[in-house]
C-alpha cells in the first residue's frame, strides 16, 4: 500500500528547504541501510567538512545581531614537528583558556600555511585580551618557543642590524623603525615571547559569516592538500558539545496557511534529485507569520543554549585573568610602550 509521506519545511538563515519526512514510514517498511565501515584519513575529510559547516552554519544563523565573536589565530613559532602529538595542545589551550575567562562556545580548525606549518583558527563567543592569549600559547608550543629563541639569539648575536630580507607579504621590506621596536621587545622577552597569535573582535553578524566563509568553510587547494597529507594530525576541527544540539525550525506543509503554500511554491529555486528521485526542494525565503512564528521559537531555543554554556557553567575567573596581565606585562612590556600587537 503506498503511504503518502508529508513535507517538511526547514527554515534556513536564506532559504526553505522542503523533504518528505520518513520517520512516517513503518519500520518493516524502512530500507535498511548498511552500515558504512570508518575509514580513518589523514587528511580533513568531506563529510568532516560537512559536519563543521553544519555546526558553524547554525551557530551564525543563531546569534544574535549585537553578539560579539572573537576570532583567534595560533601558529607555531619555529616548524611542525613529526613527533608532536598537536591535538593536545589545542586542547590544551581551551582549557586554559576556560579556566581564566569561563566557559564559552567555539569551533575551531587546523590549517596548513604554504611552507606546510600548522596553524589553527579559533572562533569563541567571548571577550578576551590579546596578552592572555599570547601567553597561554606560548606556554603550550613551549619546544617552539625554544626554537625561535635559539633562531633569534643567533640571528642577533653580534647585536641589531637593519635585515633587508625582512618583509611584508606584499613585499615591502620592513622599515627600520619597526624593526628597531620588535627588536627591542624582543630582546626584553629573551626571545620568549614570539609574536604567534592573532586576535580580531567581531561585533557585526555578517562579518561573522565573511570570516566563517573565508577561514572555516573555505575551499582547500591542491597544495594544501599535500600539506595535510605531510603534516598529518588525528583531529582537523573541534567544538564545545552544546553547539550539537542547535536547530533550524521546522514545520509541516500541511501545517500553513494555503496563501503560504503557494508562496513557496511561486518561490522555488530548484529541485535536488538522485536516481530520479527528489531528495529536496529548495525555496526563497518568504516573510510570512506561520513561518516566522516557527523561526523565531527555534532561535529562541538556540540562543538559550547559547546563552547557558556562556552563564550557567564555570564563570570568568577575573582573578586570574588580572594576575595574568600583570605577569605579562613585567615579563615583556615593564617601561615599554603597550603597542606590540601593533608592530608586528
Amino acid at each position: 500500500m503506498y503511504t503518502e509521506l508529508p513535507i517538511v519545511i526547514q527554515i534556513r538563515q536564506n532559504c526553505l528547504i522542503a523533504y518528505n519526512d520518513y520517520s512516517y514510514l513503518p519500520k518493516n517498511i524502512k530500507e535498511k541501510k548498511e552500515k558504512k565501515q570508518i575509514t580513518r584519513t589523514q587528511t580533513f575529510s568531506s563529510s568532516s567538512k560537512k559536519r563543521m559547516k553544519k555546526i558553524l552554519d547554525l551557530w551564525h544563523y543563531s546569534l544574535k545581531q549585537e553578539e560579539k565573536i572573537n576570532f583567534i589565530t595560533l601558529t607555531l613559532s619555529s616548524n611542525w614537528k613529526k613527533n608532536v602529538k598537536y591535538e593536545t595542545y589545542i586542547k590544551n589551550f581551551i582549557e586554559n583558556i576556560k579556566y581564566k575567562i569561563g566557559s564559552f562556545n567555539y569551533v575551531y580548525k587546523a590549517e596548513f600555511q604554504d611552507n606546510g606549518n600548522l596553524h589553527y583558527h579559533i572562533l569563541i563567543d567571548k571577550n578576551i585580551h590579546w596578552k592572555i592569549v599570547r601567553s597561554t600559547w606560548n606556554k603550550i608550543q613551549k619546544v617552539h618557543v625554544d626554537d625561535y629563541q635559539m633562531k633569534m639569539k643567533n640571528k642577533y648575536k653580534n647585536g641589531y642590524y637593519l635585515d633587508k630580507n625582512m618583509c611584508y607579504k606584499n613585499g615591502e621590506i620592513v622599515s627600520e623603525e619597526i624593526q628597531t621596536k620588535r627588536y627591542q621587545i624582543g630582546k626584553k622577552a629573551n626571545w620568549r615571547n614570539p609574536n604567534s597569535t592573532d586576535l580580531k573582535e567581531i561585533n557585526d553578524k555578517k562579518m561573522v559569516g565573511n570570516y566563517i566563509n573565508k577561514y572555516m568553510n573555505k575551499q582547500d587547494n591542491e597544495d594544501e592538500n599535500n600539506n595535510q597529507k605531510n603534516t598529518p594530525i588525528k583531529s582537523y576541527w573541534g567544538k564545545n558539545q552544546e553547539l550539537e544540539c542547535l536547530r533550524y525550525g521546522k514545520i509541516y506543509e500541511n501545517q500553513l496557511t494555503d496563501t503560504t503554500r503557494k508562496l513557496i511554491v511561486i518561490n522555488t529555486i530548484k529541485k535536488i534529485e538522485e536516481n530520479n528521485k527528489t531528495i529536496c526542494t529548495i525555496h526563497n525565503k518568504i516573510n510570512e507569520a506561520d513561518i516566522s512564528e516557527i523561526e523565531n521559537e527555534a532561535l529562541k531555543i538556540n540562543q538559550s543554549i547559547l546563552k547557558n554554556v556562556r552563564e550557567n557553567k564555570k564563570q570568568e575567573n577575573t582573578k586570574n585573568q588580572i594576575k595574568e596581565l600583570k605577569k605579562y606585562n613585567k615579563l615583556y612590556e615593564e617601561n615599554l610602550e603597550d603597542k606590540s600587537e601593533e608592530i608586528f
